[in-house]
């Protein structure tokens, strides 16, 4: 992926938090239970911020980011 893309990714998660959050911190009244639960949006934003945050950190240092394992 290229610079543009790892920060649209990053804008994408970064809104997937806030909607989760927003949802989350909303008031519930008689509204019908969604569909989609907020910790679900909020987990897959924060995930996406942590693994879009490593590729922005080795395209802008140049260095890749190795796991563990060594194969």
């Amino acid at each position: 992926m290229t610079l543009p893309w790892t920060i649209a990714w990053l804008v994408a998660s970064l809104t997937f938090a806030g909607v989760g959050i927003w949802q989350d911190r909303r008031p519930v009244g008689l509204a019908p239970a969604p569909l989609v639960p907020p910790l679900f949006w909020l987990g897959v934003g924060v995930i996406g911020i942590v693994l879009g945050s490593a590729h922005l950190l080795s395209l802008l240092t140049g260095v890749e980011l190795h796991g563990r394992a060594s194969f």
